[in-house]
């Protein structure tokens, strides 16, 4: 016990990659458990086994993270309340501010994709998938998506970045490190490099627009949550359909909103709007 609290005086980056080796030692048994299964169950090379395979393995890190985190809390920075620190908060404050970062995020987005079907890049089309269906699996889906990916970059690690560095630089670096986990091979992240500034431009306004709230998690989750509701509905629901009338590097690249000049450019209006709001209330703080 007592070396690991020693890593309490290491670089914020040695910090991160440990506490991520002990979630993936821990979840490991689990993990070659659930793929046993499918494979004795399965033909594990079908994609749509891939796939399912990647949300049970990937998706189940998130369970030994958020019952490692407050004894990581504890045992390393000897704080008791971990949660509270990295700003989840069970109150009608944070509900509320999730629920306006929800708006935000869900109208920015389809507001995007219905400028884009005015101007004919894209048409509307209906969908095969049951809107009950639809509308529920999205909402799960962005619920668990967006208040775990929450906890850990605009939570944990950007707390662990923000006691070693200044608040841009953490800010910089949480932004590059959130893009650079949605690519599993480098050679992925060069050739996507769209996707790329498009995720570091959606890390950067998550984190301004949790400090423009006083540090609460519940804004950016709203609209991490919001934004991943459209893009669910887009991608399951196949309601739309892209025209090709510009290159896809404008409307994003892959189908994804976010991974184009357009959707940059929308994610970088909110960002400017929630660091009008961050200023404000460093003023009033001081």
């Amino acid at each position: 016990m007592h070396y690991i609290r020693r890593i309490y005086s290491w670089p914020a980056p040695v910090r991160i990659i440990s506490f991520l080796l002990i979630i993936v030692v821990c979840w490991s048994p689990f993990a070659l458990l659930i793929y046993s299964y499918f494979s004795l169950t399965s033909n594990v090379n079908s994609p749509e086994i891939v796939n399912l395979l990647n949300i049970f393995v990937m998706g189940g890190l998130g369970l030994p993270f958020l019952f490692l985190l407050p004894w990581w809390g504890k045992t390393i920075h000897q704080q008791t309340r971990v949660f509270h620190h990295l700003g989840w908060e069970a109150d009608r404050h944070s509900l509320y501010r999730f629920g306006q970062g929800w708006c935000i995020g869900l109208l920015s987005l389809m507001l995007l994709l219905l400028v884009q079907g005015w101007l004919g890049w894209l048409a509307w089309q209906s969908t095969a998938v049951p809107w009950l269906a639809l509308i529920g699996g999205g909402l799960l889906s962005s619920l668990g998506v967006g208040i775990i990916e929450e906890l850990v970059f605009r939570g944990w690690i950007l707390d662990e970045l923000e006691r070693d560095y200044s608040q841009p630089i953490a800010l910089w670096a949480n932004a590059v490190i959130f893009a650079a986990s949605h690519f599993g091979n480098p050679a992925h992240l060069i050739l996507g490099w769209p996707r790329f500034l498009g995720l570091i431009a959606l890390g950067l306004l998550l984190v301004v627009a949790k400090r423009s709230q006083g540090n609460r998690l519940g804004i950016s989750i709203g609209l991490h949550a919001g934004l991943i509701g459209v893009i669910y509905l887009k991608d399951v629901g196949q309601i739309i359909k892209y025209t090709n009338r510009v290159p896809e590097w404008v409307t994003g690249v892959g189908g994804t909103p976010v991974a184009g000049v357009s959707g940059v450019l929308a994610l970088l209006i909110l960002l400017g709007y929630f660091a009008r709001l961050s200023r404000l209330a460093h003023r009033i703080r001081t």
